[in-house]
């Protein structure tokens, strides 16, 4: 638990201050490159803390780091999106958290990311907005932003596997 603890709690303090970190691209008139990204991810081994709570346990909270690769502008990246479950009602509800693209370590591009989730029988739907916090070494200077969706099989909290799409319009990527 303590292992999960220390990563949850940076992650938390992070959302709260993202509402100072202002990188995105404002200007309409350049709408920049389309890229879409598609990308697996599982929560079955991944460190999610989720908990159950009100009348008949149908409110869901917690949050979650996933990972997995993805290609992005023609190269193999690692792909890390670190989720917080706000309040779900039956698995329907908003979600807030921060995807990061890494090439390498030097090399990184990270959004902001917020939207909601519906729960329809055992499937599970996530439909959201990402832009651009900011990059590192080749993805310094990037701007944009754009979509994400994803389809998940099976409630919150199960080890599902999310089959995410994202669709980006980005300015400055090489």
């Amino acid at each position: 638990m303590k292992r999960l603890l220390k990563p949850l709690v940076s992650f938390l303090l992070l959302g709260v201050a993202s509402g100072a970190v202002a990188a995105c691209s404002t200007d309409s008139s350049d709408t920049g490159t389309a890229f879409t990204v598609s990308v697996d991810l599982s929560t079955k081994d991944a460190p999610v803390a989720t908990h159950k709570t009100g009348r008949d346990l149908q409110v869901t909270y917690g949050a979650g780091i996933v990972t997995g690769q993805a290609e992005f502008a023609g190269e193999n990246v690692d792909v890390e999106l670190l989720y917080l479950i706000n309040h779900y009602t039956n698995g329907n509800g908003p979600f807030e958290g921060f995807w990061t693209f890494s090439l390498d370590k030097d090399n990184t591009l990270s959004f902001d990311y917020a939207g909601s989730t519906s729960q329809v029988g055992e499937v599970g739907y996530v439909k959201g907005t990402v832009k651009v916090l900011g990059g590192t070494g080749k993805y310094a200077g990037v701007t944009g932003k754009g979509t994400a969706t994803a389809r998940r099989d099976g409630q919150t909290g199960t080890g599902a596997v999310l089959q995410y799409t994202l669709d980006l319009q980005l300015s400055g990527v090489d």
